[in-house]
C-alpha cells in the first residue's frame, strides 16, 4: 500500500521504547471511486462478453470477425485499454477497503502487520536494512501533514511510522538516536523510485555516518 494512501495514524511508545504504529486507509474515499469505477467497467465488460459469447455460439459471427482481421484486433486492443483505465483504479480502491497495517518497532527489528478484506500477511525486516529515517512534508487537497519514514532501498518497504501536522526536528532527532538511524534529506525516497535497480544505494548523504549497531 501506497504511503499516500494513509489517512490515520495512531502510535504509542512503551517504557522499553518499542513502538507501534496503527495505520488506516479512507475507505470513503475507496468505496466512492469503487462506486465511479464499476458501472464503467460493466459497461465495457457486458457488451465485450456478450459478443464473445454470440462469436462461440453463431458459426457466422465468428466467420465476419475472422473475415476482419485488423477490426477485431483494433476492437479487442480498445476493450484492452479501457480495461487499463479503469480496472488498474477499480483494483486498488478494492485493496484500500478494508485495509490497515500495525507496525511494532524497536532498536533491532520492524514487524508489520498487514490486512485487507481478503487477506493478512506479516513480515520482519531488520532495521539494518533501512538506509535511515526521512522527515518530509506531502501536500494534497486536504491541506499538509509532516511525514516520517523508514527509507527501504526497495520503496515498496519503507515504512511510515509517524504523521502529524508538524513533526519538529528535535522529534526527528530524538527518533534517530533512540534507533540508531541516519537522518535522510527529504523526498529522497521518491527519487529513489526511478533508479534501474531496486539495489541501489544512494551515497551517504545524512550529515553524520551511520550509527554501528552492537
Amino acid at each position: 500500500m501506497r504511503i499516500s494512501a494513509v489517512s490515520q495514524l495512531i502510535t504509542s511508545t512503551d517504557a522499553c521504547g518499542k513502538l507501534t504504529a496503527q495505520q488506516r486507509a479512507c475507505g470513503v474515499m475507496a468505496a466512492a471511486q469503487m462506486l465511479l469505477l464499476l458501472p464503467i467497467l460493466v459497461a465495457v465488460m457486458l457488451p465485450s462478453a456478450m459478443i464473445a459469447a454470440n462469436a462461440f455460439a453463431e458459426p457466422a459471427l465468428r466467420d465476419r470477425l475472422a473475415a476482419a482481421p485488423m477490426n477485431t484486433a483494433g476492437a479487442l486492443a480498445g476493450v484492452s485499454i479501457w480495461l487499463l483505465m479503469f480496472g488498474i483504479p477499480a483494483y486498488r480502491a478494492l485493496r484500500r477497503l478494508g485495509w490497515s497495517r500495525s507496525i511494532e518497532l524497536d532498536r533491532h527489528s520492524a514487524t508489520v502487520h498487514d490486512r485487507t478484506l481478503f487477506a493478512r500477511s506479516t513480515y520482519n525486516l531488520p532495521l539494518t536494512e533501512f538506509d535511515g529515517v526521512s522527515h518530509h512534508v506531502r501536500t494534497n487537497l486536504s491541506g499538509m501533514r509532516h511525514e516520517l519514514v523508514l527509507v527501504h532501498a526497495d520503496p515498496r518497504k519503507s515504512l511510515l511510522v509517524m504523521m502529524a501536522d508538524a513533526i519538529s526536528q528535535d522529534e526527528t532527532d530524538e527518533f534517530a538516536r533512540r534507533y540508531m538511524l541516519a537522518q535522510l534529506p527529504p523526498g529522497v525516497m521518491f527519487r529513489a523510485k526511478f533508479t534501474p535497480s531496486l539495489n541501489f544505494q544512494w551515497p551517504n548523504l545524512a550529515p553524520y555516518a551511520k550509527p554501528q549497531r552492537a
